[in-house]
């Protein structure tokens, strides 16, 4: 997954950072478009994920200190855990 800061901030609340990029799926070897916010006091992050335009998932995941992120992925009637590493390129 590649996230960057997003120019969509009027959409998200104060303490929220706005985020895009895109993930890659190797099951069906497909690129999805993502759009979301990170949460800096909560440290959440919520990720929307589509295919073309059609909203088909979403990504709602805690950070920790060691910059892990945790949570769900949700799609249709799947929703299975993930686990991220932040890093920063």
């Amino acid at each position: 997954m590649s996230l960057e800061s997003s120019n969509n901030a009027k959409r998200y609340k104060n303490l929220s950072i706005p985020v895009k990029g895109s993930y890659y799926e190797a099951i069906n070897s497909k690129t999805f478009r993502v759009v979301g916010s990170f949460n800096t006091q909560t440290l959440v992050w919520k990720l929307d994920c589509f295919d073309n335009n059609t909203h088909c998932s979403v990504f709602i995941g805690k950070e920790n200190a060691d910059g892990l992120i945790s949570g769900h992925w949700t799609s249709k009637k799947t929703i299975r855990r993930f686990y991220l590493t932040k890093t920063e390129d």
